[in-house]
Parts: structure tokens; C-alpha cells; sequence
């Protein structure tokens, strides 16, 4: 079990998030956390969780409210296991994010560089993690299926393409570039030929791929970075102000999350 590997894309509080499914078992957050315990115990390169913005964005959220809410997410697991006794050296490093990318390349190179820099910030001031592995922000992007256009379906093949260059661009370690068709339809083996050929393009011809983090140090990037973290802690706070913790509903006999901004 120890050589075994996998990606585990279990992330329930996406379901509330994204995918408007409120109400949760009595149990479900108590089980999951002991299904991961036992994996990071005893299955070290297994990674349990993906914890997802994408879902957020692809239901309307813009990239300010889907970094936000990613990043409480992953608060929100971390200290689900911290309180069940794991050390956090035990566990960040096998934590993963999976964001949503957008047509507006700048907008998206600046979420994925603040999603980034929070996250390390956090897990080493907050969490007090002392691993340089568990202030790593691990991510996988797709792009957005939302964008994709009915109508003359050949132009979302650029659309996927801008939308992957900025994923690349913002330093995602593993990329989906949605199908052009899937707008009216499910992907064509044709529309899955085209975007596994985009993301080689990019990969091995354009030269994007040589060095880490390329668009640093431009005034636009770096103050678009610095405003989209500044506004995601806004969320982040509500959040927390809020209340982000399970309570009881006793009359549906479930659990609900109060994640309520207004």
C-alpha cells in the first residue's frame, strides 16, 4: 500500500458550493475525515481531497469569489483534520486544488498567482506548518465549459486555447481543455483530439513551459495579483464571520453549512 498512488477527488463542500446539493448526512464530514486519516497513515502517496473552485465558477461565481471560496474550503479541511489530531506536515502536502479557468488571461494569471501566495502564507502563519511542501499550493485547472458558444463552435477551439496559455501561464501543474462541442453536446472523439493537442502545443512548442512563473514582476500582474488577494480575504472574513462550521438541522435531520454572505 505504501507504493500505491493515486488522485481521490473526494470534496464534498464543493457540492454545496457549486452544485447546490445543501443538505449533507449527520455523519458525512465525520466519515470522510476518518477515511483520510486512515489513507494518510497508511497510504502516503494518495492524495484524498481535490478541493474544488471550478465547480463555483461553472454555477456564476467571478474569480474573485471562486478564489475566496476555495481557499476557505481548504481552511476548512485543514482544520477539520488538525482538531482529529493529525500533524499538519502529515497531511498539507498531499492536499490538491482544482480551479476553473476563465477567457480573460490576465484576471486568471493573477487568481492562480494569489491562490498561491495565500495559501503558503496561511499554512505557515496559521497552521504552522513547517514543511516547504505543505505551503505548496498543488493545482489542476479546466477549462470553463460556461464559455464554450453554441454558435460557430470551431471559434471555442481559441477560447480553450486562451484559456489554457493562462493556466500555463499561472503555473498549473495539470491541465483539462474542455472539448469545443461540448457547449451542445457530449465531446466528440474529434473536439478530445483538438484539446489533448492544444495542451502538447503548448507544452513542447510554445515555450511557455521553460520557466517558472513568467509573467512576475509586471506592474499590471503584480497589482492585479496583490487586489484579487486583497478581495478574496474579504469573502474569506465573511466567511468566517459568518460561521463556517457544520451545525445541526434538526428539523430536516441533517447538517448545513453556514457559508451566507449577505
Amino acid at each position: 500500500m505504501e507504493q500505491a498512488a493515486w488522485y481521490g477527488p473526494e470534496r464534498f463542500l464543493k457540492e454545496f458550493h457549486g452544485q447546490k446539493t445543501f443538505a449533507l448526512g449527520r455523519d458525512r464530514p465525520q466519515a470522510d475525515d476518518r477515511y483520510r486519516r486512515v489513507l494518510y497513515q497508511h497510504v502516503p502517496n494518495w492524495y484524498t481531497i481535490s478541493i474544488s473552485g471550478y465547480h463555483t465558477r461553472e454555477s456564476g461565481s467571478d474569480a474573485i469569489q471562486e478564489l475566496g471560496f476555495t481557499i476557505a474550503q481548504g481552511m476548512a479541511y485543514v482544520e477539520s483534520a488538525l482538531e482529529r489530531g493529525l500533524p499538519v506536515d502529515s497531511f498539507a502536502p498531499r492536499l490538491s486544488f482544482f480551479f476553473g479557468c476563465h477567457n480573460d488571461i490576465f484576471e486568471e494569471v493573477a487568481k492562480y498567482r494569489a491562490a498561491r501566495r495565500m495559501w503558503a502564507r496561511i499554512m505557515k502563519d496559521r497552521y504552522k506548518a513547517s514543511k516547504p511542501e505543505s505551503m505548496r499550493l498543488r493545482f489542476h485547472t479546466q477549462t470553463l465549459g460556461s464559455t464554450l458558444m453554441r454558435q460557430d463552435p470551431q471559434n471555442n477551439i481559441a477560447r480553450g486555447t486562451l484559456q489554457a496559455l493562462a493556466a500555463v501561464l499561472g503555473g498549473t501543474q495539470s491541465l483539462h481543455v474542455s472539448g469545443y462541442d461540448e457547449a451542445f453536446d457530449i465531446p466528440s472523439e474529434e473536439a478530445m483530439r483538438m484539446s489533448l493537442a492544444t495542451q502538447l502545443i503548448l507544452s513542447h512548442e510554445s515555450g511557455v513551459t521553460n520557466t517558472v512563473d513568467p509573467l512576475a514582476g509586471s506592474y499590471f500582474i503584480e497589482s492585479m495579483t496583490n487586489n484579487m488577494e486583497e478581495a478574496a480575504w474579504e469573502y474569506i472574513n465573511k466567511i468566517e464571520n459568518h460561521g463556517s462550521r457544520p451545525v445541526p438541522d434538526e428539523d430536516r435531520n441533517a447538517w448545513r453549512y453556514r457559508y451566507r454572505l449577505h
